[in-house]
């Protein structure tokens, strides 16, 4: 089905467009944030222009994938502590940005973010 997004969601706007673990690692593949986020949609046919919207500003939304979110906010600080796997069902259950760490459920959907 279409990601249709609910007129409901509360959008958090928070534009992490600094991504400070991003920045230096992208530069060293020769990707600039933009074009990471591009060749991640570019991954993703199925994924819809509302969609795609959504992540090209900046955006996130409960429901997301973890692939959504990297396009949106790019790739989260590995070696934080706020990032972190759910030793029983093997998945990312955190993933820790600049200023907010992103949770998800056991399908790899988001469920919130909080500030940290």
């Amino acid at each position: 089905g279409k990601n249709h997004i609910a007129t409901g969601i509360v959008k958090q706007f928070i534009q992490e467009k600094i991504r400070a673990p991003l920045g230096e690692y992208l530069e060293e593949r020769g990707y600039t944030i933009s074009n990471y986020a591009e060749k991640i949609i570019e991954e993703h046919p199925e994924w819809s222009a509302e969609m795609i919207k959504v992540i090209n500003e900046g955006y996130l939304l409960v429901g997301m994938t973890a692939d959504q979110v990297r396009a949106a906010w790019g790739r989260p600080c590995w070696t934080c502590t706020g990032t972190a796997k759910d030793k029983e069902w093997d998945k990312w259950r955190s993933w820790e940005y600049q200023t907010q760490i992103v949770f998800f459920d056991r399908n790899e959907k988001v469920t919130r973010w909080n500030k940290k």
